[in-house]
């Protein structure tokens, strides 16, 4: 058991100190540095994208209203614990089918309204319906969306809302352009297609509401500025591990080092900038 604690607690500390550059240094085993990549991946995305909070949740009158919310694919815990840190009174159940994930999310849990448990969204059956259900930056991996909608569905209070937050490629925008990461995306969505997977999964889910017993309430995208609601190192850190993600996970070739040199150079440009765009979908169960 002591042997387990101690992983865990070197695990956790390279994830927080993570330097992409230097990681091979400190991790012998490539399953370990893929997974404290996409740990890595995931914090940072969620820092970055926590400025849809206050316009998805937080100015809404039914968020005010909700007690209990469930996350579809909430990972390491990391959006979960963000909200529900901000909404103490509220109480808010994760599921996610990595038991890593989940164990990860339990070790590092920092507020008493949130609990996370293991299970296969097309397969699992959990013991309460919620007032909410919330799914950040799930749908563009899924194949099977409507496997999906059928566990919002049955998972959801009449009357309860669905909330899905998912890319929009459209408002990945840098000035000046950055044609290396714009390549390298375009790449990772054909792999992603031919895998079964879609990041422009979201646009599909309206046409699947009805069928599912929702309504459409609304269809947003939420913008972002760097400078503005994030931090442009920030981003260049986020793109940076995010280089060594789709190289190692997806197979695809990426140049590295003038990825980064790209990156530099754009990141002390004073007039340089970039936006990010989440599409924002709101169903409300309505049978």
């Amino acid at each position: 058991m002591r042997n387990l604690e101690l992983a865990r607690e070197k695990f956790n500390s390279i994830v927080s100190k993570i330097d992409v550059n230097k990681i091979a240094e400190k991790i012998n085993s490539e399953s370990e540095i893929k997974k404290i990549l996409w740990v890595q991946h995931l914090k940072i995305q969620t820092e970055i994208t926590k400025y849809t909070n206050k316009n998805v949740f937080f100015s809404s009158q039914n968020w005010t209203e909700v007690k209990d919310i469930l996350e579809i694919g909430c990972g390491y815990g990391f959006v979960m614990e963000q909200l529900a840190e901000q909404a103490l009174e509220k109480i808010f159940t994760g599921i996610d089918i990595d038991k890593d994930a989940i164990e990860f999310a339990i070790q590092n849990q920092r507020n008493k309204n949130t609990t996370y448990k293991i299970g296969n969204l097309y397969e699992t059956k959990l013991d309460k319906k919620f007032d909410v259900a919330i799914a950040k930056l799930l749908v563009q991996h899924l194949d099977d969306l409507d496997g999906f909608m059928k566990f919002a569905a049955s998972h959801l209070k009449k009357g309860g809302e669905l909330i899905i937050i998912d890319v929009n490629e459209d408002f990945k925008r840098f000035y000046p352009e950055l044609p290396l990461i714009k390549q390298l995306y375009t790449d990772l969505a054909i792999k992603q297609k031919s895998s079964g997977a879609n990041r422009k999964n979201v646009f599909k889910i309206p046409e699947l509401a009805n069928f599912y017993g929702f309504k459409v309430s609304s269809e947003t995208v939420e913008i972002g500025y760097s400078d503005k609601d994030f931090s442009k190192d920030l981003l260049k850190e986020m793109y940076r591990v995010n280089c060594h993600i789709i190289s190692k996970f997806y197979d695809i070739y990426a140049d590295h080092e003038n990825i980064i040199n790209e990156l530099d150079i754009w990141g002390i440009n004073p007039n340089a900038m970039a936006t990010l765009g989440l599409n924002v979908v709101k169903l409300t169960k309505v049978a």
